[in-house]
C-alpha cells in the first residue's frame, strides 16, 4: 500500500511555479504528493459558473487582464516570464490601486500633495460604499487599515500545465463579506 502525502503551504510558495529548479516531475499523477497553498489571488477566482457572487469582481480583474494584453507581452497569461497565476502581478496592480484610492481620497479642496498621513487616514475609508474592486477581491479596509476578511486562493501547482490550478476560495470569516463589506469595530482576539 502506497502513502499519500499532502503539503500545505502559505503565499510563500506562489513562486514555485516560476523557479526553474523546481521538481515538476514529483508532483505527477501517481506520486502520491500533493502541494496545496493559499495564494493572494488567482486569475480563475471570479470566472465561471461557481464564482462566488459577493466578495469581488470580475470585471475589475478583466480591467487588469486587458492592460496586461495592451502593455505586455500580448498574452495574457503572462507579463515577460511572470506567470499572473504566481499572484504577483495581481496584488502589485491591487497595491497601487489602493494608494491611488487613499491619494484621490485625500486630495480635497485645496490640498494638492497630501501629506503621507493623509493618505494613511485615506486608507481608513476604504469600506462599504468606498470598497474598491481590486482585481484580486474586493479591498476593504477595517478601522486599523488592515484588510477585512479578504478571499484567498487556494491553489495546486500542476504538473501537466506547469503553473497554479485554482481549486477554491475560502475567507477568513467563512464566507464572503457581505455587499455592504463593513468589518466590525473591533478587534479580533486569539
Amino acid at each position: 500500500m502506497s502513502k499519500h502525502y499532502t503539503v500545505v503551504s502559505g503565499s510563500h510558495a506562489s513562486t514555485l511555479a516560476v523557479f526553474r529548479a523546481f521538481g515538476w516531475e514529483a508532483l505527477s499523477r501517481g506520486s502520491g504528493i500533493t502541494v496545496r497553498y493559499a495564494s493572494l489571488a488567482h486569475p480563475d477566482a471570479w470566472s465561471g459558473p461557481n464564482a462566488p457572487k459577493t466578495g469581488g469582481s470580475p470585471a475589475a480583474y478583466r480591467q487588469f487582464s486587458d492592460l496586461v494584453r495592451e502593455f505586455g507581452t500580448g498574452r495574457s497569461a503572462a507579463i515577460g516570464q511572470v506567470s499572473l497565476t504566481d499572484s504577483r502581478a495581481v496584488i502589485t496592480y491591487d497595491s497601487l490601486t489602493t494608494a491611488i484610492a487613499a491619494i484621490r481620497n485625500s486630495t480635497v479642496g485645496a490640498v494638492k500633495m497630501p501629506e503621507l498621513t493623509q493618505v494613511a487616514d485615506g486608507w481608513l475609508r476604504l469600506h462599504g460604499q468606498s470598497k474598491l474592486e481590486g482585481a484580486s477581491d474586493w479591498i476593504c479596509l477595517d478601522r486599523y487599515g488592515n484588510a477585512y476578511n479578504k478571499a484567498v486562493a487556494i491553489v495546486t501547482p500542476d504538473a501537466r500545465t506547469k503553473a497554479a490550478r485554482f481549486e477554491t476560495l475560502a475567507w477568513p470569516d467563512g464566507k464572503p463579506p457581505a455587499p455592504t463589506c463593513t468589518a466590525p469595530n473591533h478587534r479580533a482576539t486569539g
